[in-house]
């Protein structure tokens, strides 16, 4: 399934808390972003309407300890999944 950030609600956003998704974009800056990992938060900045989210990757086949964050505002974001 596939679920673009900028059409859900937070409560849908909040669902995938706790989930290993894959966030992909078009954006820019980072060319053929794709992140795989689980979702630990999602933060409401409180500037443009913009969430971050708290991601620890999954890096071959394990869950790392470090937390990046991934912009909502990022082209295009999505979030991919197996199980919803």
């Amino acid at each position: 399934m596939i679920l673009f950030v900028n059409n859900a609600s937070l409560d849908t956003l909040h669902s995938y808390i706790g989930e290993v998704i894959t966030f992909t974009s078009d954006c820019d800056m980072f060319d053929n972003f794709k992140v795989t990992g689980l979702l630990t938060d999602i933060v409401n900045t409180g500037k443009n309407f913009e969430y971050m989210f708290k991601v620890k990757r999954l890096i071959d086949n394990k869950i790392t300890d470090k937390i990046i964050n991934i912009s909502s505002n990022m082209s295009n974001l999505a979030i991919h999944t197996i199980n919803k």
